[in-house]
């Protein structure tokens, strides 16, 4: 589910991942809903899955992702991994070098830079 949401914001740049056409069960075709809930449940599928099909046609409900467990995971899988680092054991896969790392998923936060002024208070 997690893949389907990064490709509807990477891909389609909407909150819908319509998966492979021909595909009748695509688990990766997903209507997404988001909502921030103190609920401790990252995700709620719907009883019967979308379509895939938009307007009159669609058929099946949103699933629903919850932004604040989302966050939680983000945060967990962020300290892991600066755990392994700190601790030497994190390998990346074969291929893939640290400036690649840093070219294609990383950035950087720069303290050097010259402060912008700030724009007065409307």
């Amino acid at each position: 589910m997690l893949y389907a949401l990064r490709n509807a914001f990477a891909h389609e740049y909407a909150l819908a991942n319509e998966g492979k056409k021909g595909l009748q069960d695509d688990p990766l075709r997903h209507r997404f809903q988001l909502a921030e809930s103190e609920d401790r449940l990252l995700v709620a599928y719907p009883e019967k899955s979308w379509n895939g099909v938009y307007g009159a046609e669609s058929e099946g409900g949103p699933t629903e992702v919850n932004l604040s467990e989302l966050q939680v995971l983000v945060e967990r899988v962020i300290a892991r991994i600066e755990r392994a680092v700190l601790a030497g054991s994190l390998r990346l896969v074969v291929g893939v070098s640290p400036q690649m790392v840093l070219a294609r998923w990383g950035f950087r936060v720069r303290n050097d830079l010259p402060r912008r002024p700030t724009s007065p208070a409307f």
